[in-house]
């Protein structure tokens, strides 16, 4: 979903509300579903909770171990992302300002990235390492803004898991998902509610209802329409339909709210009560992009800034043609990075796990 919105973002701006002044009816309509990145992402830190939860209910280590290894195990692959961003820039170094002048290409989107002169790949490394996790933005690969939001809230509910039990700790993911996201960012309440989705599906909350028939219910129903009729709205709905004036962070369509992320955690609970519902998702192509999909997320962007731009540019080859190149190189690309940055560092993260319990 993510990887088909900004393409959108740079080949038809008028399909992603959120970088067009006058954008295509169809993104007021359940089809914007499809390629709603915002949603996209809200499903990313919900899961994020919920799977990071499990993993920390599960093991013994330190805490300092713990945090180190959640650590490297976002900066070593959004480093070697800003590295590949590097070395296309440094072939492709003006595609994007290029094709900024096209009245056909006029995104916004395409502001996000450097041009011209980039500077030293030491630079970009520093970027994946540190930058992003100090201002939450990338000009080497834009995609990363959401790394800074994913170590913190990773954080919150490490230390959650390893530090309370019980009611203490149900009661801090509660209080947690609604103080820290009131005080930084509405995307940290995805966190909490993961980790809460986590704690349900731990005592069986979920299956017992399955067991007796709750999930051919009218509630179940209701939850399911109800958060997939929050998730497809762009960003602007809210106006755009002259819903009432609410706060920014609660408006249906917003791109950094609430209502995204509840709609994602209403999902991912229906696919929980649900093993009908989820039973499609273990599909052998499913569970192979669930494989590579960190790879996938990280280095699109860049070939997005550079390859798609020039062959926009210097080639008669159509949108479709393009796009399909686009999907084929992101595809094999996201599986060379699985294997040689993604896994290793998962590998490197388990040793370093492992020894804060060798002792035991």
């Amino acid at each position: 979903m993510v990887i088909i919105y900004h393409y959108l973002c740079l080949a038809h701006p008028r399909l992603t509300p959120s970088m067009s002044e006058a954008p295509n009816a169809i993104v007021d309509t359940p089809i914007n579903l499809a390629v709603n990145g915002a949603f996209a992402v809200a499903i990313f830190f919900v899961l994020s909770g919920f799977v990071i939860a499990r993993s920390a209910d599960r093991r013994r280590e330190t805490v300092m171990r713990a945090l180190v290894a959640r650590y490297l195990r976002l900066a070593l692959p959004a480093a070697a992302s800003c590295l590949l961003a590097w070395a296309l820039l440094t072939m492709l170094p003006n595609a994007t300002s290029e094709l900024r002048n096209d009245p056909e290409f006029s995104s916004r989107w395409l502001e996000y990235t450097y041009q011209g002169d980039i500077g030293s790949p030491v630079r970009a490394v520093y970027n994946g390492m540190i930058g992003i996790f100090e201002h939450g933005f990338s000009r080497w690969n834009n995609a990363l803004w959401t790394l800074k939001i994913e170590l913190f809230g990773s954080f919150a509910v490490l230390l959650t898991f390893m530090l309370t039990s019980g009611m203490p700790r149900f009661a801090m993911l509660v209080i947690g998902s609604v103080v820290l996201p009131s005080l930084t960012e509405p995307s940290y309440i995805a966190f909490g509610l993961g980790a809460i989705l986590y704690e349900g599906h731990r005592v069986g909350m979920f299956t017992r209802k399955a067991e007796v028939g709750w999930n051919a219910t009218v509630p179940f129903v209701l939850l399911l329409v109800t958060g997939l009729l929050l998730a497809f709205p762009g960003g602007g709905f809210h106006d755009r339909v002259g819903l009432p004036h609410v706060p920014p962070d609660w408006r249906i369509g917003g791109s950094r709210g609430y209502l995204h992320v509840f709609a994602a955690a209403l999902v991912i609970l229906c696919l929980l009560i649900s093993p009908a519902t989820a039973r499609p998702f273990s599909s052998p192509i499913l569970l192979w992009l669930g494989r590579v999909s960190f790879g996938l997320y990280l280095v699109h962007v860049p070939i997005l800034y550079t390859v798609v731009a020039h062959l926009h540019l210097d080639t008669s080859f159509g949108t479709i043609l393009i796009a399909a190149i686009f999907l084929a190189i992101c595809l094999a690309l996201a599986e060379i990075f699985t294997r040689l940055i993604d896994i290793p560092t998962l590998r490197l993260c388990s040793r370093i796990r492992s020894l804060g319990t060798s002792k035991g």
